[in-house]
């Protein structure tokens, strides 16, 4: 048995990906997975700013998403003007 992963798959070998079997294909998290990470990572955010965090992180790798959480969650006040400038850091 042989397991892959790829951020990339536009990448991958035509001629490898026909032999594979079979083929899962992640995408980025949703909005309720969005959610839940800033929520398993400790991220507390009210009203328009937890809008803004769900809006502007759309088609975030997860990876990215801890990256984001983790430096809001360093902020001494988290903005709306505050998440957008740590998205774009990790966009």
């Amino acid at each position: 048995t042989l397991f892959c992963a790829t951020n990339h798959p536009e990448q991958m070998d035509a001629a490898f990906l026909r032999r594979m079997k079979c083929k899962l294909f992640l995408g980025t998290p949703g909005p309720d997975g969005r959610e839940e990470f800033a929520r398993h990572f400790g991220l507390k955010l009210q009203g328009s700013v937890h809008e803004s965090f769900l809006r502007v992180t759309t088609n975030f790798s997860s990876t990215n998403m801890i990256a984001v959480i983790r430096r809001l969650k360093a902020e001494p006040e988290v903005t709306e003007d505050v998440v957008a400038h740590c998205v774009r850091t990790y966009a």
